[in-house]
């Protein structure tokens, strides 16, 4: 496959965003003697939803997700989310070397769980719209999602849907006749 740009958009040309690959930041964060193995870390940070995870075809991987295919190594994370991961964990200033156990910031722990707090939202809007949490109709998750993306501190795309799908696990939020979505054996 062929492909022409023009020479000026090329050199002219500024990315939104840069991306680092799951295997370049496990390689980046083995440096950081705190963090051993790095893997339970960004696992950790995936879970809530303080670094997020993506692949450009199947959208999640296996940092999501066990059932997923794209590997860890193969996902994509914004390299802003993890600069500033690095600013908030690896500086010097908030590192105490006489309690390794106490490594994250004064702020951090200060702060609640993000994907808990992603949760009680999904389910005030649910609440919001006149839904029973546990039986959502049809077209009830767009809406609910639409509205809490409006919050753009607290929600994106991914995120609302690694919220939802553990709220879901939690039995927290679930659609009305939820069998008749689900793929029937052959």
């Amino acid at each position: 496959m062929r492909c022409w740009f023009y020479q000026e958009d090329i050199l002219n040309f500024r990315p939104r965003e840069r991306f680092i690959t799951g295997a370049a930041l496990i390689k980046r964060w083995k440096k950081q003697p705190h963090i051993q193995p790095p893997e339970d870390f960004i696992q950790g940070l995936v879970y809530d939803s303080r670094l997020t995870d993506f692949h450009p075809v199947t959208r999640f991987t296996k940092w999501s997700d066990e059932s997923y295919v794209p590997s860890k190594e193969t996902a994509l994370f914004q390299l802003s989310e993890v600069k500033e991961i690095e600013k908030v964990y690896f500086n010097k200033d908030n590192y105490s070397e006489t309690n390794k156990d106490d490594w994250f910031t004064e702020s951090e722990a200060k702060t609640t769980k993000r994907r808990d707090t992603q949760i009680n939202a999904i389910v005030q809007q649910a609440k919001t719209f006149g839904y029973n949490s546990l039986s959502i109709p049809y077209g009830g998750k767009t809406k609910i999602k639409n509205e809490c993306l409006k919050n753009t501190n607290l929600f994106t795309e991914a995120g609302f849907d690694h919220a939802w799908r553990k709220a879901r696990k939690d039995s927290l939020v679930e659609v009305e006749n939820i069998d008749s979505y689900r793929s029937k054996p052959a």
